[in-house]
């Protein structure tokens, strides 16, 4: 098997730091009868330490049906629960903050607010969106019912601006296909995107570049996916031609979107360059949520029964699997926590050159001026290597992301580079 050798990242400037990767939270939904109307299985935070390779449970939710959405700011964790909007300090696990929101189902935060989107089946709510201050969550703004009577879901925070997908997902044959997009300096609501009728029920808003990627479920009948050119104010809805019934879970990876059609193994990729879809890989899992993660290049997944047993399952961007472990029921959100890994302190950078580039077989490292160390770190930050003399080459690397950090003195210099093999 040969090795090529791709250099992707840049030499870092200034004092340089890079993300160790340290653990990963899982926010797991549990398990509700709703016929009894009893929680079985409660909602659950918990966390998997990279390191030692255990999963701790952290924190219940007792009194809600199920969860929605997990974020981390700063030094806290927030999580959506049924009705509660939680924010929890992640050392003491203490709660910090938390507001009882009646069908809250996504979050998204700038510095100063929390936009909240609303929905509840066979329930009429006064408002679905609605915008909170992140300090002490008390409601700064919202749009009235009798102006905007459809449930909402996913959103994405741009700079001063919010793009909320409006579903109406909850009315079964009158769904609705809209991205409203709020001003959150005047906290005004300024403008409607339509998706056209291809583009109903708005499922999962990602940011692809200057452009936002909307999933839509249609009505419940297929699935497509909008293309919208924030600066030139364009909407192009394509089908998503592999989907019977509509996706389960969807994320951005790369220049893609990965897709899984509910209830199937089969992956889907829907490439943003193109605009074509079709089967990309079939695991042997049908996934319960998914989240990406770019600078590591990792994808996290669930899958679960909904009543006894959950597991995480974590993939490259290939999707090739890393590794797996076992957390609570019905796993489906995760979140990534970092610790900063300070690579140097002299305001001089050294220059880190990987040759061939690409290259097969050894990678040659060349430092002019020289180096006293040379470290090879994996994407989650592991040291694998650490090389002492002024001529060195990396042999025998497995496909994958690193980080290649040279020395000298108080000086250094670190490259990010992916060995992919053939």
């Amino acid at each position: 098997m040969r090795n090529f050798v791709t250099l992707l990242g840049i030499l870092l400037t200034n004092c340089l730091l890079f993300s160790q990767l340290k653990s990963i939270l899982v926010l797991n939904e549990g398990a509700y009868d709703y016929v009894n109307g009893k929680s079985e299985v409660p909602v659950s935070l918990g966390r998997y330490d990279l390191q030692s390779k255990t999963y701790q449970e952290l924190v219940q939710v007792d009194d809600a049906r199920f969860a929605s959405d997990l974020a981390l700011t700063g030094k806290s964790a927030w999580v959506a629960a049924d009705q509660w909007l939680i924010e929890f300090d992640r050392t003491s696990w203490q709660v910090l903050n938390q507001i009882n929101i009646p069908g809250i189902r996504k979050f998204a935060m700038n510095d100063d607010y929390v936009v909240v989107t609303r929905g509840e089946y066979l329930k009429k709510l006064s408002s679905y969106v609605q915008v909170y201050h992140r300090s002490g969550l008390k409601l700064a703004y919202e749009i009235p019912e009798a102006d905007m009577p459809y449930t909402t879901e996913s959103i994405i925070i741009d700079g001063d601006r919010a793009y909320v997908g409006v579903n109406n997902g909850f009315e079964f044959g009158k769904e609705v296909g809209k991205v409203l997009v709020i001003d959150l300096k005047t906290l005004q609501w300024i403008s409607t995107i339509d998706l056209g009728p291809d583009g109903k029920n708005p499922e999962n808003l990602m940011r692809f570049g200057q452009k936002l990627v909307s999933l839509n479920n249609k009505s419940y009948n297929g699935s497509s996916i909008s293309v919208i050119d924030l600066a030139a104010a364009d909407v192009k809805t394509h089908s998503v031609t592999d989907v019977q019934s509509l996706c389960g879970t969807s994320v951005l990876v790369g220049e893609s979107v990965l897709y899984q059609e509910f209830g199937e193994t089969e992956v889907g990729k829907f490439d943003l360059v193109s605009n074509t879809s079709g089967y990309y890989k079939d695991l042997n899992e049908a996934f319960y949520g998914m989240q990406y993660h770019p600078q590591h290049e990792m994808l996290c997944t669930g899958i679960t029964d909904f009543k006894t047993f959950g597991k995480v399952l974590v993939f490259t961007r290939e999707l090739d699997l890393l590794f797996s472990f076992d957390a609570g029921v019905s796993p489906g959100y995760f979140a990534f926590e970092s610790a900063t890994v300070d690579v140097g302190n002299d305001p001089g950078t050294l220059g880190v050159i990987l040759s061939p580039n690409p290259a097969s077989g050894s990678i040659r490292v060349n430092v002019p001026g020289g180096f006293d160390q040379l470290e090879v770190f994996d994407a989650l930050g592991t040291k694998l290597l650490e090389l002492n003399h002024p001529a060195s080459a990396l042999d025998g690397l497995t496909g994958g992301t690193y980080w290649v950090r040279a020395t000298r003195g108080r000086a250094s210099g670190t490259a990010k580079l992916t060995v992919v093999q053939e």
